[in-house]
Formats: C-alpha cells, sequence, structure tokens
C-alpha cells in the first residue's frame, strides 16, 4: 500500500543490511505483494529471506472465523519455522558483518 511504501522510504536507511522476512494474506497468499515488496527492500539494501508464509484466504478465513491458529494449518507452520529459522541465521551473519564495518571504518 502507499502507506507502507512511505513508512519504507521515511525510514530508509533502517533497513540497510538487515533480514526481511514476509507473511501475506489473501486469495493468493499475497504472493504478488511480497513479490513486489522484495523488490523495494532490495533497493533499501536489505536481505530479503527466501522463505515466506502465504495464507491463503481459506486458511485466513479459518483463523478468522473458526478460531483456528496456525497449528492447525502444519504447513502453515512448517513454513513460518524455516523462515523464522532463516531470519535468526541471517540476523547473526548481517550483525556481525555491520560490526566489523563499522570496526574497519574507525
Amino acid at each position: 500500500s502507499g502507506v507502507l511504501k512511505n513508512a519504507l522510504d521515511y525510514i530508509l536507511t533502517g533497513f540497510r543490511r538487515k533480514p526481511a522476512a514476509f507473511v501475506g494474506y489473501g486469495s493468493a497468499g499475497a504472493t504478488r505483494a511480497v513479490q513486489h515488496l522484495r523488490h523495494i527492500l532490495a533497493e533499501l539494501q536489505a536481505a530479503s529471506i527466501r522463505h515466506a508464509v502465504h495464507i491463503g484466504m481459506t486458511e485466513m478465513l479459518g483463523m478468522l472465523r473458526q478460531g483456528k491458529t496456525m497449528a492447525d494449518y502444519p504447513y502453515l507452520d512448517d513454513t513460518a519455522k524455516l523462515m523464522l529459522d532463516e531470519i535468526v541465521w541471517w540476523s547473526t551473519a548481517l550483525k556481525s558483518a555491520r560490526a566489523e564495518e563499522v570496526r574497519l571504518a574507525a
């Protein structure tokens, strides 16, 4: 949305060399929105995590109307675990790299 793009432009350098993960929901699991956002974050020098959680309309309605959770959809739970494991790995790696960059600049 325009509001999200505005926020990203405002923060700008806050995403530099930091990992980004995505959770999308909707009729196609927000796949197009996530792909578009990946391109925007690439320009902000963020590291986009390969794994994303795409929640389809059926699952979304189950969570909203029937009180289900991600655990009721094991494939979403598994994908979320992969994504979170990756973001932890990338966070650690990029934190070390940023610290080294600061050390070398000093």
